[in-house]
């Protein structure tokens, strides 16, 4: 059962990161466009 539960936890953790992430770098700040794109979120990981 702990397994179980630490298993979704990691997975709810991934979904998030790969949601929240680029919405932050690209679509929330519409300004700093270049500058996300010069390093994208994936260089952070």
């Amino acid at each position: 059962m702990f397994i179980f539960l630490i298993a979704l936890l990691v997975i709810a953790a991934g979904v998030a990161l790969t949601v929240l992430i680029p919405k932050d770098g690209y679509g929330a700040r519409p300004g700093p466009r270049s500058h996300a794109d010069s390093f994208p979120p994936n260089s952070f990981v």
